[in-house]
């Protein structure tokens, strides 16, 4: 990711195993690996994290494969996050209200000194 600071990253997190238990040694080292895959790849302007839901309706009955309505799901949040990197933000300048009239007196008494 240091390397293409030119291309837009979308890195996606690992699915929990519905298949085992949620306290399994796998699953908890899935959650430790997708929290520090999204703390590294904040410090990136470039990339996005790909959060996956971990909704059980998303996924077969054996829950290893996603099934028409998650891909569905997951489609629609990745073709937002893919709209999102070409909308173009433009920065807003921030305009300072200045008293013309205090400026005008400035201005005078300047040229009042300079004679």
């Amino acid at each position: 990711m240091k390397n293409n600071t030119k291309t837009n990253n979308t890195v996606a997190t690992v699915q929990h195993c519905y298949d085992l238990a949620p306290n399994s040694n796998v699953n908890q080292e899935v959650l430790k690996f997708n929290w520090k895959l999204c703390n590294h790849t904040k410090q990136f302007a470039h990339c996005t994290t790909f959060k996956i839901e971990n909704n059980k309706e998303y996924f077969t009955k054996h829950g290893l494969l996603l099934n028409g309505f998650g891909k569905e799901v997951i489609c629609k949040q990745f073709a937002a996050i893919i709209e999102g990197m070409f909308q173009h933000t433009k920065d807003i300048p921030i305009f300072m209200n200045w008293d013309t009239e205090e400026i005008q007196n400035k201005d005078m008494e300047r040229n009042n000194y300079q004679c």
